[in-house]
């Protein structure tokens, strides 16, 4: 066997043992680029250890996760990788599942021994952005991010405003989910302030917002958004990176040594993000 080159199938020894190899990978969305790098980077180093992984997606719908949850195959099933939009008692169904459990950006109130948080700094993200608001002398600034409830989105507003404290900006906020992403760039749109900048938590809700001015024929203030990291610019905005494929790697490097090795998931791990390669005023 060495000397034909031989190396063992791990998927199909664990099919043989009737060890489970399904990991399932629960999503907002896979139209927005980070969640699609990070699948994408996370289903390749998983299918190279011997793991299938299934991708679905909510919408950032609380009632389609949990149907997701109540009809995942728990025989087959090795872990579940996660970016919920549960919360309180709901969030609790995960620990409910017979298996190791991932949390990617948005961390519950308390992690159970045994399943793991990995995110990036997101305060730090928005005290760069604040940093790089005042370096331009802007001063009517619009937030458009996720949901005001969601943890990082809080470190993300906390950490914009910090830089902003003692400056004559001032920050209006606008929230929303995938869904309702294009209406509200609509509102920003239409808002009665002429915006110097529109920083968004998301390359999605960028590009609402570019096509909400388009439509509207407006003159388009500077954007500035959270996105994952790319080799190339954007040409309609600036884009503080993240790099989601690295996360997806990480992720899959963590799981795969919990299953295969017994180390134990770290409960939190937080990645530093790559910032602005490219800036266009």
């Amino acid at each position: 066997a060495k000397r034909l080159g031989y190396m063992p199938n791990a998927q199909a020894q664990g099919l043989r043992r009737r060890t489970p190899t399904s990991v399932a990978v629960i999503l907002p969305s896979l139209r927005e680029d980070t969640y699609l790098d990070f699948y994408t980077a996370l289903q390749l180093s998983l299918q190279e250890s011997g793991y299938e992984a299934s991708v679905h997606t909510t919408d950032d719908i609380a009632g389609k996760e949990e149907t997701i949850l109540e009809t995942l195959p728990h025989s087959s099933l090795t872990a579940v990788v996660t970016i919920s939009c549960l919360s309180g008692n709901c969030i609790a169904r995960y620990e409910e599942l017979p298996c190791p459990v991932v949390f990617i950006d948005r961390e519950p109130d308390t992690l159970k021994p045994g399943n793991g948080f990995l995110s990036f700094d997101f305060l730090a993200a928005g005290t760069a952005l604040g940093q790089y608001v005042l370096e331009q002398g802007w001063k009517k600034i619009a937030l458009f991010s996720a949901p005001g409830a969601l943890r990082f989105t809080k470190q993300l507003s906390a950490g914009l405003g910090d830089p902003l404290e003692d400056s004559p900006a001032s920050v209006q906020r606008f929230t929303s989910d995938f869904r309702l992403a294009v209406n509200k760039a609509f509102d920003i749109v239409q808002s009665d302030t002429d915006f110097d900048v529109i920083i968004t938590g998301s390359t999605l809700r960028a590009e609402a917002v570019v096509s909400a001015y388009s439509l509207a024929a407006k003159p388009q203030p500077a954007i500035v958004t959270l996105g994952s990291f790319r080799s190339f610019p954007l040409p309609y905005f600036s884009t503080y990176e993240l790099d989601y494929s690295l996360m997806g790697a990480r992720t899959a490097g963590l799981l795969t040594r919990h299953l295969q090795e017994q180390k134990p998931l770290p409960g939190r791990t937080i990645l530093p993000a790559k910032g602005f390669s490219f800036r266009f005023p």
